[in-house]
């Protein structure tokens, strides 16, 4: 006892000076980053400053580069006219607490907080009568962009938009957005509307509610086996699949007999701390679920506010949107997020990954056992049509999917248990087997 709590107290040492090194080395990379965007943001501004005529093509060049991060930039940055929307956009600096605009006023620009941030209004009326107030309904920060609504569909302003501090705006003025980007935008914005519509959680908006998310709506092309979403990441995007498949998967750990090192079969506990410590676990990587087009992802972590336990990997080249929460938090009532979280599945604990894993070993094993037994009874023309009816019944790729999430049904799992398995080479119930399964399977999946 005295030498297992020794071996403990030792690694949880080892643990923490291990802990402290990452911290430092997390620490100085984060300054360097700090230093960097610092000195970014500064050549931003001074290099926006200079007079848009006066701008040599290496300038915009530049301005272009370290313009690359900026999520409204970045869907412009392999397009040739990015160069020249380089030349004629330009900063300026508002005090804390200024108007950039007023609820009312012609929409004459669009702009891209490069520092500080914005706070967005609406007039809100009171109990007293010509009195209006201000409601704040959201708040930009740096690299968020806001005015392209008006300007997208010539409109007045519906909103105010407020300094919240000193900040250092990026402006693109109405004549340039017209001439470079509007074409681009309302062709884009259009299919992305139409997108969203089908979504469940924006259907109920109107379209004209859906332009502003659809506005923010980004892009993102992966090819295969690439990781868009990695475990242990805290969520900060919802995302939809325009085009491609991905695979969902998460990391179970087995324990393992000491003498064998091989999985024990049959158990579906975690590995305790002292079993880790050990090395007495297997690590795997569990098929959760496979999605295609139009499926989302990642809402439930996003709504719940809860980190990943998963990645998303795609199966063949894909075009994901995404969307961050605040954008798609703006438009949707409290009320309507809250209906939605109701209905969003849950993908099943780790004990439940692994009750279904040894479930399905046992079929496949009790499964080749039957073949076995059954060539040594029956001639090999009988085999050939017992299995021929097997797979006409479908009961084999439904009984035992393909993926865990085949057998969910809302928001309940079904239990590994309710299939019957018979004892491995056992005919007595062969015949009630297969008609249970086979039953279940139609009950359950039909």
């Amino acid at each position: 006892m005295l030498i297992k709590l020794y071996k403990i107290n030792n690694f949880v040492k080892k643990l923490k000076q291990k802990l402290l090194i990452h911290i430092q080395i997390a620490k100085k990379q984060y300054f360097l980053d700090q230093n960097k965007d610092i000195q970014k943001i500064e050549r931003l501004i001074h290099l926006l400053s200079t007079d848009t005529n006066d701008r040599t093509i290496e300038i915009c060049q530049q301005i272009a580069k370290d313009l690359q991060g900026f999520s409204f930039f970045d869907q412009y940055q392999h397009l040739d006219i990015f160069l020249d929307i380089c030349q004629y956009i330009y900063i300026h600096q508002f005090i804390k607490g200024q108007y950039v605009y007023k609820q009312g006023d012609n929409s004459d620009a669009f702009y891209i907080v490069l520092q500080g941030s914005v706070s967005i209004y609406i007039d809100e009326p009171t109990q007293y009568k010509n009195f209006i107030q201000l409601k704040q309904i959201y708040k930009l920060t740096e690299g968020e962009s806001f005015g392209e609504i008006g300007l997208l569909f010539d409109q007045k302003r519906s909103q105010s938009a407020i300094t919240t501090e000193d900040s250092f705006l990026i402006i693109l003025e109405k004549t340039v957005f017209q001439k470079f980007i509007k074409d681009y935008q309302n062709e884009h914005l259009t299919e992305k509307i139409n997108f969203l519509k089908n979504q469940e959680i924006f259907n109920q908006l109107q379209q004209s509610e859906i332009a502003e998310p659809a506005s923010k709506l980004q892009i993102q092309e992966y090819s295969s086996k690439q990781i868009i979403i990695s475990d242990d990441k805290q969520p900060q995007y919802l995302y939809f699949i325009k085009q491609g498949r991905v695979k969902v998967y998460k990391k179970i750990l087995f324990k393992i007999n000491k003498q064998t090192r091989e999985k024990i079969k049959d158990y579906i506990k975690d590995p305790t701390i002292e079993e880790i410590q050990n090395n007495l676990f297997e690590q795997e990587q569990i098929e959760i679920e496979e999605l295609g087009e139009n499926n989302s992802f990642g809402e439930y972590q996003l709504l719940y506010n809860k980190q990943y336990d998963f990645k998303v990997i795609t199966v063949i080249p894909s075009q994901i949107y995404f969307i961050n929460a605040y954008d798609m938090f703006k438009v949707i009532s409290q009320q309507s997020l809250e209906n939605y979280k109701k209905q969003l599945k849950k993908y099943p604990n780790s004990n439940d990954i692994r009750q279904m894993y040894w479930q399905k070993i046992n079929w496949i094993t009790y499964q080749q056992k039957i073949i076995q037994n059954t060539f040594k009874k029956k001639d090999f023309k009988n085999i050939n049509k017992k299995q021929e009816n097997v797979k006409k019944s479908g009961y084999l790729s439904i009984l035992m999917p393909y993926n865990v999430m085949d057998i969910q049904d809302g928001q309940d799992f079904y239990s590994p248990n309710n299939f019957l398995v018979p004892k491995y080479g056992s005919f007595e119930y062969e015949d009630e087997f297969l008609q249970k399964n086979t039953q279940y399977n139609q009950k359950k999946y039909v």
